[in-house]
């Protein structure tokens, strides 16, 4: 059966923009509303405040695609209204005010305000660009959203995480390491080296922080971290992030539990060893003089069988050399 591809099923009607409106003219305002309201090709949402304290609450719990502010209200006047707002809002500032001078105008858009309007210059014309402008910024916020949530599914759905780092290489960003059973926080705001590796020197910090001062990619670079119930050990790649203007800002990246891996490689390691060192036990079995030359030189303490064998298993390959016969002397 063919199922129909998910991105066809979407909505989409756009929904209506939020319009926060910071107005003490309660006539003034209504005359926004009865404009916003006659306009058939976009879709919108006013909600009205009258002091700027209320805005920056609406701001800091409500989404708002555009936001119309007085320069002058009963807490704020001036361009310390524009100052007060723009650290809080991602969406456009439209600044209105019976003011038309021209140091005020430019003073507000360097404040942060995306355009400047004199109460009578708020056409139907200009009142619906602006809304325009703030529904597509809305629709790009909302994919945008959306494109981050399903990446953070993916990710949490995997052994990896995406970090970031600005261009001191402290750890800015991490999505979760939750599944590692490390503790986030030691490392935000810190350098790699900050926090220790069981497996690295300072040799090899010394070769990777000098690949990063270089601004080069890394791959795989692999670190064994502590951890409450032992260790993790973590493989991270990276490439650098520039600006616009070429300058350095930082490093992202992937990280990747390869603790499994790593576990999985010991074991046969040790698997190798004890193998190697086996044969070697059983060859010198063969030509002891007796049991316990044989004994004495691979299944005493601190001997090479015993730092390699599993419990139990130097008993018995010595209890094989007794009953093979190395007792008589040859």
């Amino acid at each position: 059966m063919i199922r129909e591809p998910e991105f066809k099923k979407r909505d989409t009607a756009r929904e209506p923009v939020r319009i926060l409106l910071l107005e003490d003219n309660p006539d003034f305002a209504e005359l926004l509303r009865t404009r916003l309201r006659a306009m058939r090709s976009v879709s919108s949402h006013l909600e009205v405040v009258d002091r700027l304290s209320q805005a920056l609450v609406k701001l800091a719990s409500d989404n708002f695609g555009l936001i119309i502010a007085d320069l002058n209200v009963v807490d704020s006047s001036g361009v310390e209204t524009v100052r007060a707002l723009a650290p809080s809002a991602s969406q456009p500032i439209m600044v209105l005010t019976a003011d038309q001078d021209p140091a005020l105008r430019e003073a507000c858009l360097e404040a942060g305000a995306y355009d400047f309007l004199t109460k009578d210059q708020v056409s139907a014309a200009a009142l619906e660009r602006l809304v325009r402008l703030a529904t597509i910024q809305s629709d790009i916020q909302r994919a945008l959203r959306e494109s981050e949530a399903r990446i953070a599914r993916l990710l949490d759905l995997s052994s990896e995480w995406y970090w970031e780092q600005d261009a001191q290489f402290r750890l800015t960003y991490m999505s979760s390491i939750r599944k590692t059973g490390l503790d986030m926080s030691p490392y935000l705001g810190r350098r790699r080296w900050d926090q220790p590796a069981l497996n690295l020197s300072a040799a090899d910090w010394a070769r990777h922080r000098a690949q990063l001062e270089r601004h080069e990619p890394f791959r795989d670079f692999e670190l064994e971290r502590p951890s409450p119930e032992g260790s993790v050990w973590v493989s991270l790649s990276g490439d650098p992030v520039f600006d616009a203007n070429g300058a350095f800002t930082g490093y992202r990246g992937i990280g990747r539990d390869i603790t499994a891996r790593k576990r999985n490689e010991q074991r046969v390691a040790q698997l190798g060893r004890m193998y190697a060192a086996l044969g070697a036990a059983n060859e010198a079995v063969l030509r002891a003089r007796s049991a316990d030359e044989a004994f004495s030189q691979w299944f005493a303490p601190g001997s090479r069988w015993i730092e390699v064998a599993p419990a139990g298993a130097a008993a018995s390959i010595a209890y094989s050399a007794s009953d093979s016969g190395a007792t008589a002397s040859r």
